[in-house]
């Protein structure tokens, strides 16, 4: 049966998502310590999708675009 892996950032959850997992019959399920990087930094084999922009980002790029509209709107 192949690793079950639940990506995240915070070891308290990705322990709490190991409880669910098992309660759901998936008990092979185990907790990477140091989380994906420290995984990828040893030299497991990592696929990585389509990079994204974070939230945070993607809320500037769109509060500077809005800005510079009215800027650009406003200068008649």
């Amino acid at each position: 049966m192949p690793a079950t892996v639940a990506p995240t950032r915070l070891q308290a959850r990705a322990e709490q998502a190991r409880k669910r997992l098992a309660a759901v019959g998936l008990a092979g399920a185990s907790v990477l310590e140091g989380g994906v990087p420290a995984f990828d930094a040893a030299g497991g084999d990592v696929v990585r999708g389509t990079q994204t922009w974070a939230l945070e980002r993607q809320v500037r790029m769109t509060a500077g675009s809005l800005v510079l509209a009215s800027i650009l709107g406003g200068s008649r």
